[in-house]
């Protein structure tokens, strides 16, 4: 490629836009080492550097976490399943033990009994997610505490509010009902 040396006379003025795609750690670092060789070229000049940020919809967390699997994962939960999946995803990157059941409480009136039925049912639907993703969420014992990785729990609280917002989940999660009052409901039946 033949290029023009440039003169006094003329300098170089223009603009480059770049389009850049990916985590933004990442582009950050690659901007960085793009504005240093560009520094160095263009020694006697003076650049500016302009960075705008655009959000768009996360790709895939690390363990393969996408918005269309939180959306398939949440739709298959129970309303509280749901209600302490967002709790649990809104404290990323981790909770402890003690946090947790405190929170969940004061949010959602759920007691710590019903808590540990949830958290259950929770790992067990790690089961209905496909064999190659992760479950976002795991338990370090030795610490006492939840470990949600932080891009998972973005995907799935966008999945919560979704399911929210199409009448799927309720505000607040209705209370268990008592064994008599489910014979009851069960005596009015046809």
């Amino acid at each position: 490629m033949n290029r023009r040396p440039s003169t006094p006379s003329a300098p170089l003025v223009g603009r480059v836009t770049l389009t850049l795609h990916g985590p933004i750690g990442e582009l950050a670092a690659a901007l960085r080492v793009l504005a240093d060789a560009l520094d160095q070229e263009q020694a006697t000049s003076t650049v500016t550097y302009t960075a705008t940020v655009v959000p768009q919809a996360r790709g895939p967390a690390p363990g393969g976490m996408t918005a269309s699997l939180a959306d398939r994962f949440v739709a298959q939960l129970t309303p509280a399943a749901v209600e302490v999946l967002g709790v649990l995803s809104r404290h990323a990157p981790e909770v402890t033990y003690e946090e947790l059941p405190a929170d969940v409480q004061a949010q959602l009136g759920i007691s710590r009994a019903r808590l540990g039925r949830v958290l259950t049912s929770l790992a067990g639907a790690r089961r209905r997610l496909p064999r190659d993703v992760d479950y976002p969420i795991e338990r370090d014992t030795d610490l006492r505490r939840y470990l949600i990785e932080p891009v998972a729990a973005e995907l799935l609280l966008g999945a919560v509010d979704r399911a929210r917002a199409a009448g799927l989940v309720a505000g607040r999660v209705r209370p268990v009902l008592s064994l008599s009052a489910r014979q009851a409901r069960l005596d009015r039946l046809p």
